[in-house]
């Protein structure tokens, strides 16, 4: 019999593989005082900053890992 795949926990590798990856671009966060697209499209996945993203992303991270 198959394990069941769950969906809950794809969704987590996902944020914490966007969000260390995204965390490591180079690049500004604001640009002429506006958000960059990397600030952007980090907030849409929960960051506030480059610096939260790689916090979040290790957290994730280590909580998958215990389970």
């Amino acid at each position: 019999m198959q394990k069941k795949f769950n969906f809950g926990q794809s969704i987590l590798y996902r944020r914490a593989s966007f969000l260390a990856r995204m965390g490591g671009m180079p690049g500004p966060e604001y640009k002429d005082g506006k958000p960059t697209r990397l600030l952007l499209s980090l907030r849409a996945w929960g960051a506030s900053s480059k610096a939260d993203a790689k916090a979040k992303a290790k957290n994730i991270s280590e909580r998958n890992k215990n389970k």
